[in-house]
């Protein structure tokens, strides 16, 4: 079952024509989202970004999404970190259930607890497959409430990239597109063939 419609995180401007994506950054453009005007130590002094979500959040069950991604740029690295894709639940400290990261030109997975890079070599485009599992547990302390387990298996051009792992109190949802930090060019980031499918519940 394909998944409904996808909509602004923060920042507009971006493009869908059917199941493709197009967004686009100038070096310097800062985004749109809380704190993204904000310097963060001696890291970065601003994020730009450009990204879609999806209302639907994940319960139990089984998922795929999938896309074929180009990079428009004068050097593919186009910046020191970008993220392509999220998994996100709104936590306090920003962090991302799982999400992909090109950071100094290598592609890496990470989540709350862990982040490791990929074997893959990075040229700008690639096929990226996410295979989502959403389990809901029940905890009873301090309180009785639902625990959503998450794990996503990932695919970079058919191979395995490897997976996250991660539990959240707060059912989450997906996002892609472009979010970065210490641009060196503009960029114009496509999403082709995009799918957001639920495969099965649990």
């Amino acid at each position: 079952m394909m998944l409904g419609a996808w909509t602004d995180s923060c920042s507009s401007g971006w493009i869908q024509q059917g199941n493709n994506f197009e967004f686009s950054l100038r070096k310097g453009q800062v985004g749109e989202c809380e704190g993204d005007d904000k310097p963060y130590l001696n890291i970065y002094e601003f994020k730009e970004r450009q990204e879609v979500k999806q209302k639907i959040k994940l319960m139990a069950g089984k998922y795929r999404w999938s896309a074929d991604i180009v990079t428009l740029a004068d050097d593919p690295i186009h910046s020191q970190c970008s993220t392509l894709f999220q998994i996100h639940d709104f936590r306090k400290d920003g962090r991302p259930v799982s999400m992909v990261q090109i950071f100094e030109g290598r592609i890496r997975l990470c989540s709350p607890s862990k982040t490791y890079y990929c074997d893959h070599d990075y040229n700008g485009n690639l096929n990226l497959t996410a295979n989502i599992y959403v389990e809901v547990e029940l905890a009873y302390k301090p309180r009785r409430q639902k625990i959503y387990k998450i794990t996503v298996h990932y695919l970079i051009d058919g191979l395995n990239a490897g997976t996250t792992v991660c539990k959240t109190k707060k059912p989450a949802h997906v996002k892609f597109g472009l979010y970065r930090f210490n641009a060196y060019h503009d960029v114009k980031l496509l999403f082709n063939n995009m799918e957001y499918n639920k495969l099965m519940s649990f």
